[in-house]
């Protein structure tokens, strides 16, 4: 495979593999779903599984409610990583509008857009340099290995 070789024969590992076919990770691409499917079901485009939307004032703009966890388990599912990867965007991303005067899949075009050009300016791979404390080398507050939006954004309030 050309991808898996640099010019000068030498093995290419995950992370530059992904950076020359320029792809996300398998994490960042799981999050960038989740974001768009909670996108979605803001504007009825899918099935709404009990997530809430709230508007509360527009300095703070369109967030979602996270429910209380207390399990692990709980924690990481979609009920929960879903408002917290969602609420983790800027405003004017959150915010993206449903156009009635373009199609469905043109204004969700729109949408993917607006989150990919944000997502680029976001490193996709973790920092592992042990110089660092575990919030910037890419572990969780759990101390798992990880290159989360979550964790950046975290990292940058």
């Amino acid at each position: 495979m050309a991808c898996s070789r640099t010019d000068d024969g030498q093995q290419r590992d995950y992370w530059q593999r992904l950076k020359y076919l320029r792809l996300y990770s398998v994490q960042r691409r799981l999050e960038r779903y989740t974001i768009i499917y909670v996108w979605k079901m803001y504007h009825g485009l899918v099935h709404n599984p009990g997530i809430y939307f709230k508007n509360i004032d527009s300095r703070n703009g369109l967030k979602c409610v996270v429910p209380k966890y207390e399990s692990r388990l709980r924690w990481h599912s979609f009920m929960v990583n879903g408002p917290k990867l969602f609420n983790s965007l800027p405003k004017d991303i959150r915010e993206t509008p449903f156009d009635n005067l373009v199609t469905k899949n043109q204004t969700i075009t729109n949408f993917k857009n607006k989150l990919d050009e944000y997502l680029t300016n976001i490193p996709d791979e973790p920092n592992r340099s042990s110089n660092y404390s575990s919030a910037i080398s890419g572990t969780s507050l759990t101390g798992e290995r990880t290159n989360s939006i979550l964790r950046i954004n975290v990292q940058l309030t």
